[in-house]
């Protein structure tokens, strides 16, 4: 790699002799002082150096293989500096010494090992590129060029070094081109021109050409020219696809909003506004939470913490939003999160279709399902109750007349007084019977064939209601010195006025009938919200029951549960139908000695 007289002007000779396995036999003092060496006793010269390859430079890593005239660098390492000797050995007659001639060639070797590492350095870069380099100079000339891909030269070589670019290349380029080489050479700029070319009839490829001034050369500028077809085919894809996103963002029918992660609507579309009525101005001045229902707030704010920690890709749910007139606004949303390349959250998406039209439609039909369902319960509580009066009918009120009959046709047979006045007896006894029934009937037919004013519903108030029933109460009230506490939490309730009366009244005429005659009675009425109900509950410490044993019967026509007090037995039977004509429900709690409490739930309207 090196010629060997290069290193001769450098020279400054020492002289040293060893034998073959390399220590040193004597040395001159020229010698001692180019190996740095104080005691020359014991030295070996192969092992105590780092030996270099004479003609490239690299270390000799294995064992130095000495020869007659073998020719070696040799690397003396002191605490100072670094010395590189050129080493010639020469084989003695008796073939086991070699002399050994030492020159100090370090200032040389230096610059030959940085040459080393510029080139090898400068073939890195080479190797890495990708793009063709061309020199032209200022008249246009192509001097040189370098590539790692022949194949990107669209012409050979030969039809363009020498020759003038606008020769070369098309005038549509060149033209171009020329003038931004003079600006380069002049201003020491660096300028860029793209272009497309075709190769046949429907390949076109794309290239950015790069002219560079070259550092202390106002001569020559270096051209880069680089093939960037699929750049721009992505680019426009880019393009395709935001105008693609700007049509379906502002054209759509479905209000989209770019929202920033604090809640600010930095971008919205006309059906926003819409939707909400507040210009697009008036928007972006607006926080999300700003306008949501207040319900809606604490579900609106976890599903968007929910999307920036990552446990789900998006959310619909239904949402209330203020609108600018001061009413609020049904929407269907659906909120999605846009992260940027960091993963870092950028701005959420909201999607806005407005429901407030089906909702009020909704929840008409489910007032009017309601309704239905209240009417159906009404219906088959008098289908119920007349079902019971053909019972009475066919087994309390028949009886009676053939009894009746039978005794009339008897006393008209019989010929002795004592006999007749038994029959007589007999009779009354039978008209009693049956007058009774027809008391029965009479109530329950009036509650089948309710008239038109005591089906129509309207606002009750509690209170109103129970002082009334008190008031008719109060001689018994007194008697026993009972004491009757209220804790009206819902003052109000829609529903039929003499119904909720007569419901009331039963049970607080319960309550004081079958009293403990060993306590004062003790009666607590309540109201209060129970889900879709608001509920009556009148509670006891009467005698109680035990539900285990009659709670399937609490209910039906005739059960008496306390004997030695007058009671028919039908007025649970009557209240239960009630309840349910208002598509309400009855329940109660009770234990034997500690009282009873009845809970009635009337539907919300």
């Amino acid at each position: 790699m090196f010629e060997n007289d290069s290193l001769d002007k450098f020279k400054v000779e020492g002289i040293l002799r060893i034998n073959t396995t390399g220590f040193i036999i004597e040395l001159t003092p020229e010698a001692q002082y180019l190996l740095s060496i104080a005691d020359v006793d014991n030295i070996n010269v192969l092992e105590e150096y780092s030996f270099l390859d004479y003609n490239s430079l690299r270390p000799v890593l294995s064992e130095i293989p000495l020869s007659n005239d073998s020719k070696y660098i040799i690397q003396v390492n002191t605490n100072k500096n670094t010395k590189y000797l050129s080493a010639h050995f020469q084989l003695c007659q008796s073939e086991d010494e070699y002399i050994v001639s030492l020159y100090d060639n370090t200032f040389l070797i230096e610059q030959l090992i940085q040459l080393r590492k510029q080139e090898h350095h400068y073939r890195l870069l080479v190797s890495s590129i990708n793009d063709i380099i061309f020199e032209v100079n200022k008249e246009g000339v192509f001097l040189n060029y370098w590539t790692n891909k022949p194949e990107l030269l669209i012409l050979p070589p030969s039809t363009f070094l020498g020759k003038v670019l606008t020769d070369v290349l098309p005038p549509a380029i060149s033209t171009k081109a020329s003038p931004l080489i003079r600006d380069s050479l002049e201003n020491r700029t660096e300028n860029t021109l793209e272009y497309s070319f075709a190769q046949g009839s429907e390949n076109i490829k794309w290239y950015s050409l790069t002219i560079k001034p070259i550092p202390d050369n106002a001569e020559i500028v270096a051209v880069v020219i680089t093939d960037i077809t699929k750049q721009k085919e992505y680019q426009d894809q880019l393009i395709f696809s935001e105008r693609k996103f700007y049509q379906a963002f502002h054209f759509s029918g479905v209000g989209t909003t770019l929202t920033s992660i604090d809640g600010y609507v930095v971008e919205s579309n006309h059906t926003v506004s819409e939707i909400l009525g507040y210009s697009k101005e008036e928007l972006q001045k607006i926080r999300s939470k700003d306008i949501t229902h207040p319900d809606d707030k604490k579900y609106d704010l976890l599903v968007r913490n929910e999307l920036i920690e990552g446990k789900r890709n998006y959310q619909t749910f239904l949402k209330r939003y203020l609108h600018k007139s001061g009413y609020y606004v049904w929407c269907s949303i659906t909120i999605s999160l846009v992260r940027d390349t960091q993963k870092n959250p950028k701005y959420f998406i909201v999607q806005l279709v407005d429901m407030t039209g089906l909702k009020r439609n909704a929840d008409e039909l489910e007032i009017k399902r309601n309704h239905l369902e209240t009417i159906k319960v009404h219906l088959e509580s008098k289908i119920l109750q007349i079902e019971e009066a053909n019972h009475i009918i066919a087994h309390n009120f028949l009886s009676p007349i053939a009894n009746i009959k039978m005794l009339i046709d008897s006393i008209k047979e019989s010929r002795e007084k004592e006999s007749i006045d038994v029959f007589l007896e007999l009779l009354k006894s039978s008209c009693d019977e049956l007058d009774e029934t027809v008391e029965d009937l009479i109530v329950i037919t009036s509650d089948i064939n309710p008239t038109k004013d005591k089906n129509e519903i309207e606002l009750c108030n509690f209170h109103a209601v129970l002082e009334k029933i008190i008031n008719i109460h109060n001689p018994t009230i007194l008697q026993k010195a009972a004491t009757i506490t209220k804790d009206i939490e819902v003052k109000e309730v829609k529903t039929q006025r003499v119904t909720l009366y007569s419901i009331i009244d039963q049970l607080l005429d319960n309550a004081l009938q079958f009293s403990d005659p060993k306590r004062k009675p003790l009666i607590h009425v309540r109201t209060y919200h129970d889900g879709n109900y608001v509920t009556l509950s009148i509670q006891d410490n009467g005698l109680g029951m035990e539900l285990e044993k009659m709670k399937s019967q609490l209910f039906m026509f005739k059960k008496i549960f306390h004997r030695g007090f007058e009671t028919k037995g039908i007025g649970l039977n009557i209240t239960k139908y009630q309840v349910e004509s208002l598509g309400g429900k009855i329940d109660l709690i009770s234990k034997v000695g500690e009282g009873t409490t009845f809970f009635v739930k009337f539907p919300i309207i």
